[in-house]
């Protein structure tokens, strides 16, 4: 008659008929569904991670497409198309972005022209004044693989950007750099270098020639600003209509700090400011008409920019072997016979500061979010 303190009994894993009805008595039949019905979302999941990742990696640029391979004919020309492709080979551009897109360059031996400010330190080849260095003396960068040593000067044009020949100008699609023969002309000229101190300004003079035509680029300095400023003079004996193209080239911008943030190619066009990041698309190549007042590559903290002054230019941007290029281009500049056709670029290499972008033209401070 007294209390039984003995545990109850642990239920059997057994179905029975009630009525005709199951019992909800769980059975060894009903965990084995349970852990097949596991076992299948596991593995659905995996199959999500393994094979949407490099997806969503490669939309957003952190990684990049397999690099185009270029065959080059015995007569010189090249040609570009996806690595392992087969049949013609795309030229750059045929996919609506740059044409004739300044491809690595083979340079000749030509002199290095120095410009020294208190802002940057600039270096220019004298053969078709192609921009080789850009470095700013008041940022430093830590190296990406340790951010407490090895600090060094901010450069906007490293190696792999200068195979793509930065600021170099393009006449009927032909690389001046390559074709025309050229000299310099310097005022002041001490070995190749231009020293400038605050307040100064001064500029250098690269003079080419491409069959009957005379080209002249001056490019002005002023040590107060990263701003460079080129006139451009063709010169004919005889009347000539020819296209016109400006390019510049920056590799990533976005230092090992900036997480999760890639190089974007961004724009003021008809008063809107718009910017595109997908590796994809750019490397497709993009083209983006005309009414542009400023288009170039560009991070959180740095902005490698050109400003027409003429908005009949159409821009054009290509991600190519990871170097970001930016062109304008004007299919008809009309030169009349013993007179020259002027053209006017000006290009900003910097930071993204309140105080040098509003310094700018162009209205560059729209660059800043």
């Amino acid at each position: 008659g007294g209390y039984d303190r003995r545990p109850p009994a642990r239920p059997e894993h057994r179905c029975e008929q009630t009525g005709g009805r199951p019992s909800t008595t769980l059975t060894r039949s009903n965990e084995a569904i349970i852990d097949t019905r596991r076992t299948s979302w596991a593995i659905a999941v995996f199959c999500l991670f393994l094979f949407g990742w490099p997806y969503f990696c490669e939309k957003r640029g952190f990684v990049s497409k397999p690099a185009p391979t270029t065959v080059t004919t015995q007569d010189g020309a090249s040609s570009t198309g996806a690595a392992g492709s087969t049949g013609q080979a795309a030229l750059p551009g045929d996919a609506g972005g740059i044409e004739s897109a300044p491809t690595p360059a083979q340079f000749a031996a030509g002199r290095e022209i120095v410009v020294d400010t208190p802002l940057y330190v600039a270096k220019f080849n004298s053969v078709g004044g192609i921009l080789t260095s850009f470095e700013l003396k008041r940022y430093t960068v830590a190296s990406e693989f340790n951010t407490e040593v090895a600090k060094a000067q901010v450069q906007m044009i490293d190696p792999r950007a200068q195979r793509f020949a930065p600021m170099g100008v393009l006449i009927n699609n032909q690389h001046t750099w390559r074709n025309a023969s050229w000299s310099y002309e310097l005022e002041g000229d001490a070995d190749g270098r231009l020293s400038l101190g605050q307040g100064q300004q001064n500029s250098v003079t690269f003079v080419g020639r491409l069959g009957a035509l005379t080209i002249r680029r001056t490019i002005s300095f002023n040590a107060d600003t990263y701003v460079l400023n080129e006139k451009l003079d063709l010169l004919s004996d005889s009347a000539q209509t020819v296209g016109l193209g400006y390019s510049i080239s920056t590799t990533n911008l976005a230092g090992p700090d900036e997480y999760m943030k890639v190089t974007r190619v961004a724009r003021m066009q008809g008063g809107s400011f718009n910017e595109v990041d997908d590796s994809s698309d750019l490397s497709n190549g993009m083209s983006y008409g005309s009414n542009v007042t400023w288009g170039g590559n560009m991070s959180n903290y740095f902005l490698a920019a050109m400003i027409p002054t003429d908005t009949s230019y159409n821009m054009q941007a290509k991600l190519q072997d990871n170097v970001y290029t930016v062109a304008f281009k004007k299919d008809a500049v009309e030169i009349l016979p013993g007179s020259y056709a002027r053209s006017e670029m000006n290009y900003y290499f910097g930071p993204k500061s309140k105080e040098d972008l509003e310094a700018a033209p162009g209205n560059l401070i729209t660059s800043v979010d």
